[in-house]
């Protein structure tokens, strides 16, 4: 083996930004785990890996109705197709050399992260889409696989119509208001309060939120985000 530099020591930079942010959270604050404590609203539960991924196809299969979002289904679809890729990764004529299969098993860690988490909604695994663009070794599979020019016509020819297909929100009812407006409230189109958390707002956003100051100012273009 070779031995270890001391460059090697760089690693230890990694963790630097999360405490740094960690200890401005404990001076502007006073919580210095603010940023996790703030997660406590997504309710993100730890549970078997299989048990999102599970619910959302349910869903995907039992509710074609009005009511229907894409949302589940494109978070579906990324989460099965990652895992396809990093089978690729190592197994068939896309595999990777051996000295990138670190990446594979770093990118079959952040799959198994990303849908460990479910939410109590009709997309547990939400925000899969953007977790798998840590996947790196997929990507790298999908560049291989992309060297192949009718590969690459036909995915354009794909991705682009679908970009044109609508969605629906499934929090479309308090997408709406342009003030902050008490859940369940008969002056907005917030949903139903929620007897356990009778405090929740509903309140439009730009970019960010401040943890400090929950009522800033929103600017258009808004969305909105349950305080």
């Amino acid at each position: 083996m070779r031995r270890i530099r001391a460059d090697a020591a760089w690693v230890a930079l990694i963790p630097v930004g999360l405490l740094s942010y960690m200890a401005f959270a404990a001076v502007r604050i006073g919580n210095p785990l603010a940023p996790f404590d703030a997660q406590d609203y997504w309710e993100h539960r730890l549970d078997w890996p299989w048990t999102g991924v599970l619910r959302v196809a349910r869903y995907v299969a039992g509710n074609m109705g009005p009511d229907f979002t894409l949302f589940p289904v494109v978070d579906l679809a990324l989460v099965t197709l990652m895992a396809v890729l990093l089978v690729a990764a190592v197994y068939g004529p896309y595999r990777l050399r051996g000295d990138q299969w670190p990446l594979v098993v770093f990118g079959v860690g952040a799959l198994w992260f990303a849908i460990s988490f479910p939410m109590p909604d009709i997309d547990p695994i939400k925000s899969a889409s953007r977790y798998m663009l840590e996947v790196f070794a997929g990507f790298m599979v999908l560049g291989r696989i992309g060297a192949a020019r009718w590969f690459d016509r036909v995915y354009v020819a794909l991705a682009l119509p679908l970009q044109t297909l609508p969605s629906r929100c499934p929090c479309r009812r308090c997408c709406s208001s342009s003030t902050c407006t008490p859940a369940g409230s008969p002056d907005g189109p917030g949903p139903p309060r929620d007897p356990a958390r009778p405090d929740y707002r509903y309140c439009p956003v730009l970019l960010t939120v401040s943890m400090a100051r929950p009522d800033s100012v929103p600017l258009p273009p808004e969305t909105s985000v349950r305080m």
